[in-house]
């Protein structure tokens, strides 16, 4: 029964929805109820940025009205962050599992990775044509005597005509060259490595302590 005290008669396969929001374009938008939630999540002053509950309590339903109702909003999909491929890599299990401190490496790819999707989204940077157009006349902007910005310029030479490419190949790229500058070191340092958590096991403490200490050069090098 409604507030005008009518009385709704469901027929036969009546459809009153769908499981999840992210399937259900028929009703969502109009039947949608700000509870209070979607206020903060769309006031970028406020401190509140993560959305947390169970199945069921409307994540997806806050996520997909703010992309509806607000402009420049960017959606990443978790699949394409290729964080498996990362996790998996039995060289980076091989540093990890030896006490290497990798959160330099990871806050810096998100970091990357963020930008490069801003960067796009901002300049519909979509193909390699567009993206080398758009560098070539940035980099013509920049006053090449500023040295504040010359890790910038730096930046954009080494990875400017790869903008356009999808965000979990810039992702394994990124980690995939970080991999190769570790493996380097660790068979630098230790002779006949063997990568993965079984292989940091089976070196002695003396061996330990040379490869963590050339991995932690490595990463704090990427910056």
């Amino acid at each position: 029964m409604n507030e005008a005290g009518l009385k709704f008669k469901f027929r036969r396969n009546a459809r009153i929805g769908e499981p999840g929001a992210e399937f259900d374009d028929e009703f969502l938008f109009d039947s949608f109820v700000d509870t209070g939630d979607y206020g903060e999540l769309r006031n970028t002053n406020h401190p509140a940025r993560i959305i947390v509950g169970r199945t069921g309590t409307g994540k997806t339903a806050l996520m997909r009205m703010l992309k509806k109702r607000e402009e420049h909003v960017i959606e990443i999909e978790p699949q394409n962050l290729s964080l498996g491929f990362i996790a998996n890599n039995d060289v980076i299990r091989f540093f990890d599992s030896l006490g290497v401190k990798l959160d330099l490496f990871y806050t810096l790819l998100w970091r990357h990775v963020f930008t490069v999707e801003l960067l796009k989204a901002r300049y519909q940077l979509t193909t390699a044509e567009k993206t080398n157009n758009f560098f070539s006349n940035l980099l013509r902007t920049f006053n090449r005597k500023d040295q504040s910005k010359e890790r910038a310029i730096r930046y954009l030479k080494d990875w400017g005509d790869k903008f356009w490419i999808e965000t979990e190949y810039r992702i394994k790229e990124l980690t995939n060259k970080l991999v190769e500058d570790l493996k380097a070191e660790a068979t630098a340092g230790y002779d006949g490595a063997k990568f993965g958590v079984s292989g940091a096991k089976a070196l002695t403490e003396e061996q330990k302590q040379e490869v963590i200490y050339r991995g932690q050069q490595v990463v704090n090098k990427i910056q």
